[in-house]
C-alpha cells in the first residue's frame, strides 16, 4: 500500500528550505551545519558530531538506522536498528509490499507506480546528478552500488557540508529533481515519497552513516514491545532521539 503519511507539510517551503541552505545569503561564509529535525531529543554533546570527518564522496551524513517491520515465530514487531535499502521503503514508489500498488488502465486517483519508474528513477538519476556534476566545479563518483542498493536513511540529525554543495551546485541539482517530479508525475507533492524521495535520489551515492548508536530513529511508532524485539535496552546510550512518527515526546513534569 501506499505509505499513508499524506500531508501538506511535505511540500511546505520551510520543509523543502533545507535543500537549498548552501544558497542562503545569511549561510554564505558556513562550511558545514548540522540540521536537527523539530521531534529530535538531544541527550549527549553534539560537538563530536559536528566535527566528524566525511569521506571525500559524502553530501550528507545521517542516519541509516531505518524502522522495519519483521515477523518471527508469530510475532510482529518495528525494528528501529535495521539497515535496510532504497527499495526496502516506501518513499522512492517502488512497486511491491513496502510500496506503490502497479498502476492500471482502470486506476482512478489513488497513487501507484506506472511498471517503468524504477527504470525511468536510474535513469533520470544517471543524468540530473551526473550531468550537475559535469558541470560543476567539483565532478564526484558514481554511485558504487545500484540505485534501488543504496543505504535507506532519515534526516533527523544530519551533518551537511555546504562548502561541497556549493561545489557541486547542488542547489541545480535539486531544481531539476523537483522539474522531474512535475513532468513525469514521480511523487505526490503532499507525500512522504516526496518529501524523503526526492533526496534520495538527489543524494543517491552521497550519504554517509552515523554508528548505530548515534541516532536512534522511529520513536514515534513504537510501543515498549518493539524496543525489547529490537534489542533495545538502554535509549540512554544513544546521543539522539529521533520521534518520527505521529507520537511526540511530551514536556509534561520535566524541570
Amino acid at each position: 500500500p501506499y505509505p499513508q503519511s499524506r500531508d501538506f507539510k511535505h511540500a511546505h517551503p520551510l520543509n523543502l528550505l533545507r535543500l537549498y541552505l548552501a544558497d542562503l545569503p545569511a549561510l554564505q561564509q558556513i562550511d558545514s551545519l548540522l540540521l536537527l529535525d523539530d521531534d529530535i531529543l538531544i541527550q549527549h554533546d553534539l560537538a563530536p558530531l559536528f566535527a566528524a570527518a566525511l569521506a571525500s564522496d559524502t553530501l550528507l551524513q545521517a542516519s541509516c538506522s531505518m524502522y522495519h517491520l519483521v515477523s518471527l515465530g508469530g510475532r510482529r514487531w518495528l525494528n528501529l536498528t535495521t539497515r535496510s535499502t532504497y527499495s526496502d521503503t516506501a518513499f522512492l514508489g517502488t512497486i511491491g509490499p513496502h510500496g506503490y500498488s502497479a498502476c492500471s488502465e482502470e486506476s482512478t486517483g489513488g497513487p501507484c507506480a506506472p511498471a517503468g519508474l524504477e527504470p525511468l528513477l536510474v535513469s533520470l538519476e544517471a543524468e540530473i546528478n551526473r550531468r550537475e556534476d559535469e558541470t560543476s566545479a567539483s565532478f564526484g563518483p558514481r554511485p558504487a552500488a545500484p540505485l534501488r542498493d543504496q543505504p535507506a536513511w532519515n534526516f533527523g540529525v544530519a551533518l551537511l557540508p555546504l562548502d561541497r554543495w556549493r561545489a557541486r551546485a547542488l542547489g541545480r541539482r535539486v531544481q531539476r529533481w523537483f522539474e522531474a517530479s512535475l513532468e513525469h508525475r514521480l511523487f505526490p507533492p503532499d507525500s512522504l515519497a516526496s518529501g524523503l524521495g526526492v533526496p534520495y535520489l538527489l543524494f543517491a551515492g552521497s550519504v554517509g552513516c552515523w554508528r548505530e548508536d548515534i541516532v536512534l530513529d522511529g520513536l514515534g511508532f513504537v510501543s515498549s514491545d518493539d524496543l525489547e524485539g529490537s534489542g533495545v535496552h538502554d535509549l540512554g546510550a544513544y546521543t539522539a532521539l529521533h520521534f518520527a512518527g505521529p507520537s511526540k515526546p511530551s514536556l509534561t513534569g520535566l524541570s
